[in-house]
This record gives structure tokens, C-alpha cells and sequence, in this order.
């Protein structure tokens, strides 16, 4: 129970983070060459299931739906991590986006260097060359005159799906506080769970997202 309290306390820090953080710049060092070194959140069963279900009644209203190809890894900005992808179909969008544009995602929400540990929303780099279908919600404009698209921030999971099907395995928490793990033992995971079930549960709502919106 106490690790699931600190999940929760965990979540709601994140999202106080990108609701105010995204705005103004912060003095971090660059991260890439012990990135292996820092902590990312695990997910239980419970907690995906209740992910999918809020999910399944919201997606739909998301400013833009779009299929795209990823084109490179991560990018560290000050606290925040992007990648560039290729948009090869715009599902649902507006005049601020069109086939064939390349456009950057935020996929890691805050970098918290004091405590060793990042946000990837659960979800791990996307990789380079795979298609996925991915929900935004909004485009801003970070402090050095970058301007990236961020998803609906009340979802903890980043609305990333591949359009192939995920790898992985479940995961063990390294920290006895809290549902944890250094990035380096999981960077081969296309999503950070902690059970088999809860793997499942992800990969069966893939498949009807995929099935949903690729026709």
C-alpha cells in the first residue's frame, strides 16, 4: 500500500512539473552519458487498467491523431527530452500540421537530476524507423525557441502506440520506497511494467488502437 501511495505522489509530481516547468528554462547538466544511471517508474496492473480505461473515454478528443515514423533518439533540452518524427498521415489535426512534416514530441517530461531520475511516462524511447500512432494535445514553445507538441498531461502513460507489436517483460522495483528501476536494466523494454498482466492489458489495447485508426 505505501508503495502505492508514493506512485500516486509520485504522478501527481510529474504533472505539476510539466504544467509548470515546461515554461522556464533550468540550469541540468546533460544527462546522455550516465542516462543508464538514472531511476524511471514502474506501473503495476492496477494502474494500467486504470490508465486504459480513462483512455478509452478520452483519446478521441485529443487536438491530434497522427501515424509517424520516428526519425532519431532522444534530444536533452534543459530538463526535457524530445524526439523528431515524420508525420505519414494526419488522422485528426489542424493547418498547424500536414503530411510529411517533421515535427518534435516531448517523451521525457522532467529530468529530476537531484534525485537521479526521469519521466519517460512508462513508455520507453521510441524507436527509430517504427511507425506508431501517437495523441497530442497541444504545441508549445520551450525557452530556447523550440516549439514541441506535448500529449494531454492527465494521462500518466504517454499515448504512444506502435504499430508493431511491444517488447517486453515484467519488471522488478529495485528501491524498496517505491516502483523503480535504473534505466539501464530496462532500456531494452518498449514499456516499463511490473507483471505480466499488466503487459498484456497494454498490448491487447495497442491492438485496438491500431485496429481503430489504421484502416
Amino acid at each position: 500500500m505505501l508503495k502505492k501511495i508514493n506512485c500516486y505522489i509520485f504522478l501527481i509530481m510529474i504533472a505539476i512539473c510539466l504544467t509548470i516547468g515546461l515554461f522556464f528554462k533550468h540550469s541540468h547538466k546533460n544527462i546522455k552519458d550516465d542516462i543508464d544511471d538514472f531511476y524511471v517508474g514502474l506501473l503495476d496492473e492496477n494502474l494500467v487498467n486504470t490508465e486504459i480505461n480513462m483512455m478509452k473515454k478520452t483519446l478521441h478528443n485529443s487536438n491530434y491523431i497522427l501515424l509517424v515514423t520516428c526519425e532519431d533518439k532522444i534530444q536533452f533540452d534543459f530538463s526535457f527530452g524530445s524526439q523528431k518524427v515524420k508525420i505519414d498521415s494526419v488522422i485528426k489535426g489542424n493547418n498547424a500540421v500536414s503530411e510529411g512534416d517533421i515535427i518534435d514530441i516531448i517523451k521525457i517530461n522532467h529530468v529530476f537530476n537531484s534525485m537521479k531520475a526521469f519521466n519517460m511516462n512508462f513508455i520507453n524511447e521510441l524507436k527509430t524507423g517504427s511507425q506508431y500512432i501517437i495523441f497530442l494535445d497541444e504545441c508549445i514553445t520551450l525557452d530556447n525557441h523550440k516549439t514541441v507538441f506535448i500529449h494531454n498531461i492527465d494521462y500518466f502513460m504517454s499515448p504512444y502506440f506502435s504499430v508493431d507489436e511491444i517488447n517486453a517483460s515484467p519488471l522488478e522495483s529495485e528501491l524498496s520506497d517505491s516502483f523503480s528501476s535504473k534505466y539501464g536494466n530496462v532500456k531494452n523494454q518498449d514499456v516499463f511494467m511490473m507483471s505480466s498482466k499488466a503487459i498484456q492489458q497494454w498490448e491487447q489495447f495497442r491492438k485496438e488502437i491500431i485496429e481503430t485508426y489504421i484502416q
